[in-house]
This record gives C-alpha cells, sequence and structure tokens, in this order.
C-alpha cells in the first residue's frame, strides 16, 4: 500500500555520497537536499557515513532531524553509498515512515555487485540479503532507461515524480543536486 500522495509542491529529500578513496577512507560524505516539485530548494544538509558500513540509514535519518523538514518522498541514487555501504528501501522506509524510491540510470547488475560484497566482507550475509531482496523495476523517463526500487510508493506515483523533476540532465532534480552537493565534500 501507498503512503505516498503526489501534492504539486511536496518535499523530496534527494540522497547522494561524495568521494572517498578506497583503502585509505574509513568515511565518505553523505549530502542531502530537500527539493520542492516547484523547483525550490529549500534545505541541505551532510552526515559521515563509513566506507563499506551498515550505518546508511541512520545517517539519512540524521539529514532528516539536521533539515528540520518533514520531505514527503527519500530519493537515492541508487542502494549503494561509499563503495557497499547498502541501504535496504523497505528498511530505510520503516524507520523514517517517508516513502523511499532508489533510481539507478540502465540496469544494475546485481550478480556483480554480490560478487563483491562477498570478496570485500567475511560477513556479508545482511549485504547479501539486501542485494537479493531488491526488485529493480525498468521504467523509461524522457527516453532513458532506469531502474528503480520503491518503498511507500506506487509505480504510477514514481513515474510521475520522475517526469516531473528529471529536467537537467539524467538524474531527477533532487539526486542531481544531492550529487553536486556531495562532489563538493571530501573525506
Amino acid at each position: 500500500m501507498s503512503k505516498f500522495r503526489l501534492k504539486p509542491d511536496i518535499r523530496i529529500l534527494g540522497i547522494d555520497d561524495g568521494r572517498f578513496s578506497r583503502g585509505r577512507s574509513e568515511s565518505a560524505p553523505l549530502a542531502g537536499v530537500v527539493f520542492r516539485m516547484n523547483s525550490t530548494i529549500e534545505k541541505m544538509a551532510t552526515a559521515i557515513i563509513t566506507v563499506d558500513g551498515d550505518d546508511i540509514i541512520p545517517a539519512i535519518a540524521e539529514i532528516i532531524g539536521k533539515t528540520k523538514v518533514r520531505p514527503s518522498l527519500i530519493m537515492t541514487d541508487g542502494v549503494t553509498f561509499a563503495g557497499f555501504n547498502l541501504m535496504d528501501p523497505s528498511e530505510l522506509f520503516s524507520a523514517t515512515g517517508v516513502s523511499v524510491m532508489t533510481i539507478h540510470k540502465g540496469s544494475p547488475d546485481i550478480g556483480a555487485m554480490l560478487s563483491a560484497v562477498r570478496s570485500l566482507h567475511n560477513d556479508s550475509k545482511k549485504k547479501e540479503y539486501i542485494l537479493l531482496s531488491l526488485s529493480p523495476i525498468k521504467v523509461i523517463i524522457t527516453g532513458r532507461e532506469y531502474a528503480i526500487n520503491l518503498a511507500g510508493i506506487d509505480l504510477a506515483e514514481a513515474k510521475s515524480v520522475l517526469r516531473k523533476t528529471t529536467i537537467n540532465g539524467l538524474l531527477p532534480e533532487p539526486v542531481r543536486l544531492a550529487h553536486m552537493l556531495a562532489s563538493t565534500l571530501q573525506r
């Protein structure tokens, strides 16, 4: 069942991670941008996450707290952050009560991701579970293919949000702006 209600002026929290050096960085920056459907940037906040860790959901909750704004939707650039700090969309929805949409340009190679997780982590069971529980839905928006995962929002609403927020470039504005902010941050 969808908790999400598409209104003309909803707040969307775009999330993306910043740069880090594998093998040298223990942490990476995470950026959040609250974007209104009327193309207004309302708030920005950052947090720190562990490279290959499991603290992405508390970090997103921290960003929500820092913005002091309750978004209607959390939109992320995929499910992997700071290497293999994996975010389970359903778990994030349960933890925050906010609908979640992950966006991946093209189709993610879950098999390759599973192999990488298994080679990097001795205790990879939770990460494997997250990857195996994903059910990416292929959608074509503005002539481009995306794979999306949804929690608390139905497919028709998700497609509508993607069409209305994909304005400049390949990514929807909330994620594109979070990516721009995150790319200026370095740990």
